[in-house]
């Protein structure tokens, strides 16, 4: 079976084509595709399975924790 050609220490920035507002990332700096692919509102996570011997990965949608809260901005100012 013939693999697509991957080099190694690679890192991929841009966008899937004919998709707008796309944006992906990946590197190939651990034998494999790894980084994270956004669609719209979507977003997605890519790595290798481990220890494949067929060049196959995972796939998997990030789902936003509705609950997880992050910094606050608090203006301090006083007039």
């Amino acid at each position: 079976m013939d693999y697509p050609f991957v080099p190694s220490d690679y890192c991929y920035l841009g966008y899937l084509e004919k998709i707008p507002l796309s944006m992906v990332t990946l590197d190939t700096c651990y034998g494999g595709l790894k980084g994270i692919m956004k669609l719209d509102d979507l977003t997605y996570k890519i790595k290798p399975l481990k220890d494949s011997e067929r060049f196959e990965h995972v796939v998997s949608q990030i789902v936003a924790d509705a609950s997880a809260t992050g910094p606050a901005f608090t203006p301090e100012h006083r007039t």
